[in-house]
């Protein structure tokens, strides 16, 4: 191991981070395909393109209790927006009745479903183009009184030329989708925070208590880094980190366009694997209170206590005047105080103790470790990818300097000469 600790515990901390990062971006893509975000983000973003803000507002308030029951009751006129999902080109994009809204659509797409619309309700037997003025120049109830001012203008810039109003038009979406795109972007970050907070909390992933174990603890930190190193060239992880199921971006390309449950299938055997790689980091810290622990022998005499206290290995405690074993250490220094002993019988109703976790305010205890995990982890896992394997670069780089070189050299040659003396 390099004698930079500092880059040590660097690489073993970003490690770790990656780690959660992409457990936290699967499951947020796991809830996102689950739930149809992306659908949702798609359709309101396409909503704010089709229907006034005022959109579903009467013009004046009812003026009195039979109004008001009138239109609670009254069915939601049908507009645009309804009219856009039902076009052919955009309804059969979703994946079925259960993703009845598409994930995605191209600006081709759309402009062809909105052609389609103005032609229908323009006249008959005329050119396209005079359908679709006609169209907009009917005051109907299809469509809101700003989107077919935004349309009548879009028509005026192409000079009612069909292509370039068909090229206005997907203009328009494309600079939607922009912006939709952060608005996606502000979702999944926030999910992935709120994610990635529980994730510190069950795994009991504490970066301030982690940076001290790492800077003190020289097992735990050469296996973190050797951990780091193979996850850098892991061709598993690297697939992962490099697809678009974990940008957080509206689908627009044909990832979208797989079969949603094959999708889910995929993405919970990632979460799996996922879920291995961090029990395995969380073994090697040792920081996850165990809800059960055993009891050694029977309960001390008071007359005892004093005595056996003192000759406790370090990873026994005594609670209640009995010895309990915690797996390590750290958590015996930490979490004894939030165990009590309980007791069961067994089918021979023979009495049997052990000490069970009860105080969670050990929780809140770690509160601002959890949150800066929460914020790293919020960071993505292409961050974290990237980062580390600069860091394994630079600490391989380090070790092959020509001072390090130098000093071997020095070391070797002091060794041959002791060899000669002793000859």
């Amino acid at each position: 191991m390099t004698g930079n600790v500092v880059l040590d515990v660097v690489i073993s901390l970003v490690f770790i981070f990656l780690i959660y990062s992409l457990l936290a971006s699967v499951l947020q893509e796991i809830i996102a395909t689950a739930l149809g975000l992306r659908a949702r983000n798609l359709k309101h973003a396409i909503r704010r393109m089709l229907e006034d803000d005022d959109e579903g507002n009467t013009n004046s308030a009812p003026s009195n209790l039979t109004q008001k029951a009138q239109q609670l009751f009254q069915k939601k006129k049908e507009g645009l927006l309804e009219e856009f999902y039902r076009q052919p080109v955009i309804k059969y994009l979703a994946s079925g009745k259960r993703f009845s809204k598409p994930s995605y659509m191209s600006e081709s797409d759309f402009s062809m479903a909105i052609l389609e619309i103005l032609k229908k309700n323009g006249g008959k037997g005329v050119p396209n183009i005079d359908k679709i003025k006609q169209a907009l120049s009917n005051e109907n109830n299809l469509i809101n009184k700003e989107t077919r001012a935004h349309l009548v203008s879009l028509l005026d810039d192409a000079q009612n030329d069909l292509v370039k109003f068909r090229a206005n038009l997907e203009d328009w979406f494309n600079n939607t989708m922009e912006r939709a795109a952060g608005w996606y972007k502000k979702t999944i970050q926030f999910n992935l925070t709120i994610i990635g907070f529980v994730l510190a909390v069950i795994f009991n992933v504490n970066t301030i208590e982690i940076v001290k174990t790492l800077s003190t603890d020289k097992n735990v930190r050469d296996s973190m880094v050797k951990l780091a190193i193979a996850a850098s060239e892991n061709e598993e992880i690297k697939r992962v980190v490099n697809t678009k199921i974990l940008e957080k971006t509206i689908d627009t390309t044909e990832v979208a366009k797989t079969n949603v449950e094959k999708k889910l299938d995929s993405l919970f055997s990632i979460y799996r694997q996922l879920e291995i790689d961090a029990e395995k980091v969380n073994n090697i810290l040792g920081f996850k209170p165990l809800e059960v622990l055993p009891v050694i022998g029977k309960r001390i005499d008071t007359a005892q206590l004093a005595s056996v206290k003192k000759s406790l290995p370090s990873k026994q405690k005594l609670i209640d005047d009995y010895v309990v074993e915690f797996p390590n250490s750290y958590l015996a220094d930490k979490t004894a105080e939030f165990y009590a002993i309980k007791q069961r019988k067994d089918e021979y109703n023979k009495v049997s103790f052990y000490a069970e976790f009860h105080d969670w305010s050990y929780l809140w205890n770690n509160f601002w470790g959890y949150l800066l995990t929460a914020l790293a982890i919020s960071l993505g896992a292409p961050f974290w990818f990237d980062l580390l394997n600069k860091l394994v670069k630079l600490r391989s780089s380090i070790q092959r300097s020509p001072k390090n070189d130098s000093q071997k050299g020095a070391a070797n040659q002091g060794t041959i000469s002791t060899k000669q003396r002793v000859g």
